[in-house]
């Protein structure tokens, strides 16, 4: 595909630079081969979809993480590897600290009620062993193997399938879908940034993370003519 295309490109690219530096090849061939922008991604959840991967995930204990999973990148806005690696201690009554691993970026972000009661279960939940001196899990995921993290995506896959839902559906575009949902709900700029994260004025901002749907044009008319 596209992408594994660019990657091998851009390792060719590299490999040959190395050996112009090193003295091995004179020339690079691949010097003319540019890196093909893929499209961007505008996939969005349906509220249907979600739920049936959640009850997908209810069938088998293998897919426990995984429902978590897909239940932080949704109510939370956020990529999965943050979901993963955001520490227990950063929940903090309503609100979840999320330092983001691209951007760096610190938030602050507001935990709905049906999420905050399983990371709280999760959070005073002794590890197993541990009952007569407590040691809690460092990571909502500490319970699962470490391998998750690097395999979740496998898990996924076999559960979208499962499930008969759309092979253009990833765990990513429930990152989009919350940020448009949150547009779609009349939240402000400021109100949908503190969440997501990014610059309100960005290109990423307004053509793919909060898309102009039909919803928020009906909201708009709706206020601009008093309805």
């Amino acid at each position: 595909n596209l992408f594994r295309a660019n990657a091998i490109i851009n390792v060719l690219h590299m490999m040959w630079a190395y050996g112009i530096r090193q003295g091995f090849v004179t020339g690079n061939p691949w010097s003319q081969m540019k890196l093909t922008q893929p499209p961007k991604r505008v996939t969005i959840w349906s509220k249907e979809q979600f739920q049936i991967a959640l009850d997908t995930c209810d069938k088998f204990e293998t897919l426990t993480p995984l429902k978590l999973l897909l239940q932080m990148c949704y109510y939370l806005g956020q990529r999965p590897s943050d979901c993963i690696n955001v520490p227990c201690a950063n929940l903090n009554g309503e609100f979840i600290t999320i330092v983001q691993g691209k951007t760096k970026k610190i938030l602050h972000v507001y935990v709905p009620e049906v999420l905050r009661e399983r990371l709280n279960e999760i959070k005073t939940t002794p590890m197993p062993g541990t009952e007569g001196n407590p040691r809690y899990p460092e990571t909502f995921f500490s319970f699962y193997p470490h391998s998750f993290k690097t395999i979740y995506n496998r898990h996924f896959v076999e559960m979208r399938e499962y499930s008969h839902l759309p092979k253009e559906l990833q765990i990513r575009d429930l990152r989009r879908t919350a940020v448009t949902e949150l547009a779609d709900g009349g939240a402000t700029d400021a109100e949908i940034v503190a969440t997501s994260g990014h610059s309100p004025n960005s290109d990423v901002m307004a053509n793919v993370y909060r898309l102009r749907t039909a919803v928020q044009s009906r909201n708009g008319q709706m206020k601009r003519f008093g309805l």
